[in-house]
C-alpha cells in the first residue's frame, strides 16, 4: 500500500483529483487538515425574506455574505467530492509550533484550534460520518497525549467505524504500546519516522516490528527535509537531496505498505504570496528510483523562472514520458509557465503516477 500524504490547500487537492481514477485499496491518500472552509451564505432580510444586498466599488448590486458558523464548515464533504468517495485517511493535524516555522497563524487556526484534546476529539469523531473516510488519532511528543485518552478515543470510533488508524512518530511510540496492541487486523498503525533517515533506523523499526501488532503496519516519512529549498537542489539532473530508500526498502524492513510527500516539504502556509526565489520542478521516476530536477537559482525571477524551467522538463519527455502517458506531462502541456503552487501539483500528480504504473513491482 502506498500512502500519499496531502495538506488540505488547493494545489493538492486539485492533484487529487487530477488521479483519482489511480486510488484504489493499494493507493491511498491521507489528507492533512489544518483549517476549515465554509459554505457560503447571504444574509436575510428578516421582514422581507429578501436577500439583503450593498453597492459595489463599481456600483453594482451585490449580495452581502453572512458571517460562516460551525454549520456551514464543508471541509470533508470537499475532500470526499474531490476523491469521487474513495477510500482515505484523514488526519486533523494540531499544529505543532516547534516543528512548524514562519506559519501564518490564519491559515491554520483549525489546526491551533485542535490542541484542546476535547476538540480535537469531537472532530476526530466527525469523519466517521463517512463511510469511506479512516479517521486517524496523531500522537507525537510535542503534546501531552494521555494514553487514557488516546484509548477512549480509540474505543469511541471503534463503536462507529470499522477501521482505524494512530499515526504515531517513532520516538514515542513505546508509551503507547498497550493502545497499539489493542488495534485489530482491520486497522492500521502508522509508524512515522518523519524526516529521520531510515538508513540509521534499522535497528529501532526491528524492535518496533518485533512486537508483533495485529494491525497493517505502514512506514511513513518526509523524504524532502523541510530546510531543503528551491534553490539548494542542483540546476539539472537527478537530486540526492530527497532520499526515496523507503520505497524500496519498506517490505523487508517488515512494513506492508509507505507513505509520504510525495516530493514536497512537509511545511505549512506561509504569509502572503512567494513573490521571490528559486523556480524548481522536480518529477519522480521509478526506474531510477530518484527525482529529476530542474531548477533555476536566480531568485530574483520568482515564478517567472519556470518560462526557463517548461522547456527544459518538456526535452527530457523522450525519457521520462516515452509513451505519453504521464498526467504531469499532459497537465504541464496545458499550462504556460505556472505558479509554484502549479508546479508542487505537477509533482504530485508524477509521484503518484509513476507508484499507480509499477504497482506490480514495488507493492
Amino acid at each position: 500500500m502506498f500512502i500519499p500524504i496531502l495538506k488540505f490547500r488547493s494545489s493538492e487537492m486539485r492533484a487529487a483529483k487530477a488521479v483519482v481514477d489511480m486510488l484504489s485499496y493499494d493507493i491511498v491518500p491521507l489528507f492533512e487538515v489544518f483549517k476549515d472552509t465554509y459554505k457560503t451564505r447571504y444574509e436575510v432580510d428578516e421582514l422581507t425574506g429578501e436577500f439583503k444586498t450593498k453597492m459595489s466599488s463599481n456600483g453594482r448590486k451585490m449580495r452581502i455574505k453572512a458571517q460562516p458558523n460551525d454549520d456551514d464548515i464543508n471541509t470533508l464533504d470537499l475532500i470526499n467530492d474531490s476523491i469521487n468517495g474513495k477510500k482515505a485517511f484523514v488526519d486533523f493535524l494540531r499544529v505543532n509550533e516547534n516543528k512548524y516555522k514562519n506559519f501564518d497563524i490564519n491559515e491554520v487556526s483549525l489546526g491551533i484550534n485542535l490542541r484542546n484534546f476535547n476538540y480535537y476529539r469531537e472532530r476526530v469523531i466527525q469523519i466517521t460520518n463517512y463511510s469511506n473516510f479512516i479517521p486517524v488519532i496523531s500522537i507525537q511528543n510535542a503534546f501531552e497525549n494521555n494514553l487514557q485518552q488516546m484509548q477512549a478515543l480509540y474505543d469511541e470510533l471503534y463503536r462507529l467505524t470499522e477501521n482505524i488508524a494512530v499515526r504515531i512518530t517513532a520516538d514515542c511510540y513505546e508509551q503507547y504500546i498497550s493502545l497499539l496492541k489493542n488495534l485489530k487486523e482491520s486497522d492500521y498503525i502508522l509508524f512515522d519516522i518523519e524526516e529521520t533517515d531510515v538508513r540509521g533506523l534499522k535497528y529501532d523499526i526491528k524492535d518496533f516490528i518485533d512486537h508483533s501488532f495485529k494491525a497493517k503496519l505502514i512506514i511513513l516519512n518526509s523524504s524532502r527535509p523541510r530546510d531543503y529549498y528551491n534553490k539548494d537542489f542542483e540546476v539539472e539532473g537527478k537530486t540526492n537531496l530527497i532520499k526515496t530508500d523507503v520505497i524500496k526498502s519498506f517490505k523487508e524492513l517488515g512494513f506492508v505498505g509507505f507513505g509520504d510527500y510525495c516530493g514536497c516539504r512537509d511545511v505549512l502556509p506561509s504569509a502572503g504570496v512567494a513573490i521571490k526565489g528559486a523556480a524548481l520542478s522536480l518529477l519522480y521516476n521509478f526506474s531510477d528510483n530518484a527525482f529529476w530536477v530542474n531548477t533555476n537559482k536566480d531568485t530574483s525571477l520568482g515564478a517567472l523562472g519556470f518560462r526557463d524551467i517548461k522547456p527544459r522538463v518538456m526535452a527530457q519527455k523522450h525519457y521520462l514520458d516515452p509513451d505519453d502517458s504521464c498526467l504531469a506531462y499532459k497537465k504541464l502541456s496545458s499550462v504556460d509557465i505556472g505558479s509554484y503552487a502549479t508546479w508542487i501539483e505537477i509533482c504530485i500528480i508524477r509521484y503518484i503516477n509513476q507508484l499507480y504504473n509499477n504497482l506490480i513491482v514495488w507493492n
